[in-house]
């Protein structure tokens, strides 16, 4: 039996492909899921969030800055650019808040 209810605390989850990049010949990309959550961990499939993207570090996100939800998830891709070390993506909605993740880049 499925009970459905409000959402009361939604929120954004951020997972990443692989954490580690690699600086070799070539550059090296990893790909971000970015999902709408209830407080059950539940996917706001609804959701068309908009939401704005920030890096810090020696990485460069692909794409745009800006980008909305679609069925409640969207993907995005970070890649290296010759540098090594510790980096950061940002992601922030008015509607679900913060959230971060650390990557490197060896």
């Amino acid at each position: 039996t499925a009970t459905f209810t409000s959402v009361d605390k939604p929120s954004l989850k951020l997972e990443c492909e692989r954490p580690v990049l690699t600086e070799s010949d070539t550059y090296d990309v990893t790909r971000l899921v970015v999902s709408a959550r209830d407080e059950h961990d539940q996917l706001l499939q609804f959701s068309n969030a908009p939401l704005v993207i920030k890096v810090e570090g020696p990485i460069r996100l692909v794409g745009p800055a800006l980008v909305s939800l679609s069925g409640g998830a969207v993907g995005i891709y970070v890649r290296s650019f010759g540098k090594k070390g510790k980096a950061k993506v940002f992601i922030e909605s008015p509607e679900l808040g913060t959230q971060s993740i650390g990557l490197r880049v060896d």
